[in-house]
């Protein structure tokens, strides 16, 4: 039977972690295969602990599994480039509202690289403010390029070959 010791800073974070001690050490005839310490075995328990079983829990199901392998080629290499790409390392500012807002410009200025790569490449047209479609109809119907666009005010991009799986 586990019952608390105590309460104990962690060494190098600073948030506090229950300690919990077997207190039938000496008596349980499994001993050898629960602790090899003399004291008995030790558990101890932070904040986080809910978290992390929730996430060993997702990670055990086999669907889940294949959705987090799939989190490493499409989020974890943005993550890479504003930190290394962009040299965003740390916050400059204080307060939730100022870092909210200081986040909002690194994904802008990422998103904004995004788009001058594909207009680069000649997968984007950057052209003037945004139009209704033309009265005759489908692209297709009046000889032009069908194409995607993009709305952000005051002009429009035009995707000309959009890649699998852009989404705009």
């Amino acid at each position: 039977m586990l019952s608390l010791q105590g309460i104990r800073r962690h060494q190098k974070r600073p948030f506090p972690l229950w300690v919990y001690r077997c207190q039938n050490f000496r008596d349980c005839p499994v001993r050898e295969a629960c602790s090899r310490d003399r004291h008995g075995r030790l558990i101890e328990i932070g904040p986080y602990h809910g978290a992390v079983e929730r996430q060993r829990k997702k990670q055990a199901d086999a669907e889940k599994r294949q959705l987090l392998k799939k989190r490493k080629g499409m989020v974890e290499p943005v993550f890479g480039t504003i930190k290394q790409g962009m040299g965003f390392r740390r916050y400059t500012v204080r307060g939730m509202e100022k870092v909210k807002t200081q986040w909002s410009l690194v994904c802008a200025a990422f998103n904004l690289r995004k788009l001058h790569a594909l207009w680069i490449k000649g997968k984007l047209q950057l052209r003037g403010p945004a139009r209704t479609p033309p009265a005759g109809g489908s692209p297709a119907a009046t000889g032009q390029q069908a194409s995607t666009h993009v709305k952000c005010l005051p002009f429009a991009f035009q995707a000309l070959s959009p890649s699998p799986g852009f989404a705009f």
